[in-house]
């Protein structure tokens, strides 16, 4: 197992022990300095987490998946996390009120490049300034 492999497990490890011990991990998502929808709008509980070579795998209640290649270290806020670091960051979930079909399942990436940050949103891509955590789990 490489390095970035081995990172990669121990953060699920440490990332799944709460949830199962039933401590619950929840709260609002950002993404190196972004929200995902409105400032503390929306709220995801963690029901998994696991790795698979270097991406680190976590799950939510509503049916969303967050994968994040290459992921640094793991700090605890409350019932949130953030992650400082990672390589790349994707995000799908399913549209809210919709059925959970393959046409309503949506996708938003972020890919750091020496440029700042690749940012692709259901097939349209624009690159920004990269600042902040790679992922925040903001617990309210």
């Amino acid at each position: 197992m490489s390095p970035t492999q081995r990172i990669a497990h121990a953060l699920a490890e440490r990332i799944a022990f709460p949830v199962t011990h039933h401590e619950g991990v929840y709260g609002t998502l950002r993404f190196f300095g972004r929200w995902f929808g409105a400032p503390m709008d929306n709220g995801h509980v963690l029901t998994r987490a696991w790795a698979e070579g270097d991406v680190l795998l976590l799950s939510f209640h509503e049916a969303e998946c967050l994968r994040v290649w290459n992921p640094a270290q793991v700090v605890f806020e409350g019932r949130g996390f953030t992650l400082l670091g990672a390589d790349r960051v994707r995000w799908n979930w399913y549209s809210y009120g919709r059925p959970r079909l393959a046409e309503n399942l949506r996708e938003l990436a972020y890919t750091l490049e020496p440029g700042g940050l690749r940012v692709r949103e259901d097939g349209t891509e624009r690159v920004v300034p990269a600042s902040d955590r790679a992922v925040r789990l903001i617990s309210w």
